[in-house]
């Protein structure tokens, strides 16, 4: 009986999602999948983490729209 429910611990699957908030503006998130700890420390630096990649990715959107669409200079 223990045996079976270590497998069965074992095969489960663990999934952490962090959210990529720019301001109110979700950009992305950020997943770990089975295999990844996730204590206290660890989170917050995630969450620290999950925050610069969203400010950055938001920035080259908006780069890239600006190469795109903006202003024609002569």
């Amino acid at each position: 009986m223990r045996r079976t429910i270590q497998r069965t611990l074992t095969a489960l699957v663990l999934v952490v999602l962090i959210p990529l908030l720019a301001g109110d503006e979700l950009v992305g998130v950020l997943t770990l999948e089975r295999g990844h700890v996730v204590d206290e420390r660890a989170r917050a630096l995630l969450v620290s983490f999950a925050s610069q990649a969203a400010v950055a990715l938001r920035n080259a959107r908006l780069f890239a729209q600006m190469r795109c669409c903006g202003p024609c200079r002569s």
